[in-house]
């Protein structure tokens, strides 16, 4: 990341504590002119850490499949290409 200068540190998190209709979620907010650089990092990383099989017991002992993980790369490719669009 490379933070504005007024903004050194530009990461911050929150979590709900009240019960959700859903066991679990994730929500990315992301304030960034370089979103799909970024975003394109991420993805790289994750399909070079899927190719060697990186991790995926851990994501398969907590019911997250191969194809559950290939399906979330897909929809952050779809994510990323709208950005790209978007730029132009």
């Amino acid at each position: 990341m490379r933070p504005v200068r007024w903004n050194p540190s530009p990461f911050d998190h929150w979590y709900e504590s009240r019960p959700t209709a859903v066991e679990n979620s994730v929500t990315l907010a992301f304030n960034s002119c370089c979103i799909t650089e970024d975003l394109n990092c991420l993805l790289y990383r994750a399909q070079m850490r899927r190719n060697v099989k990186a991790y995926l017991h851990w994501y398969e002992k907590f019911g997250c499949t191969q194809d559950t993980f290939d399906a979330a790369v897909e929809q952050l490719r779809d994510i990323v290409r709208g950005y790209e669009e978007l730029a132009r």
